[in-house]
């Protein structure tokens, strides 16, 4: 999941979504902060969708750990979409307004 910071980066690259170099270049800045080398543009022969989409995949995978393929699964993975973690099994619950874990069921105080 990415957390509210993160998720500012990669928004900032999506101001930029239909100039894929100008978008990568946001996701570059954040990794030349942590010391890690600039990505390369994906060529868009090769992967349209990638090359398009890259800065979201590059910023999912900078925050996380995770690579992924499939540019729409990173706009799911924003940690304030979700409720808190549930007291009971440490799950996230599936809204802020959750009053029930969808997990293990425990009632949510509030």
């Amino acid at each position: 999941m990415l957390d509210d910071d993160e998720w500012a980066v990669i928004m900032r690259a999506h101001e930029h979504w239909d100039d894929p170099e100008r978008s990568l270049a946001v996701i570059n800045t954040e990794r030349a902060s942590r010391g890690l080398r600039p990505l390369k543009p994906e060529p868009v022969e090769l992967h349209p969708t990638r090359h398009r989409y890259q800065y979201l995949l590059a910023g999912y995978q900078l925050f996380t750990g995770v690579e992924e393929s499939d540019p729409n699964v990173v706009w799911h993975h924003v940690r304030s979409l979700y409720g808190p973690l549930c007291v009971e099994c440490g799950k996230p619950l599936r809204t802020p307004k959750a009053h029930l874990c969808a997990e293990c069921g425990a009632a949510v105080a509030g």
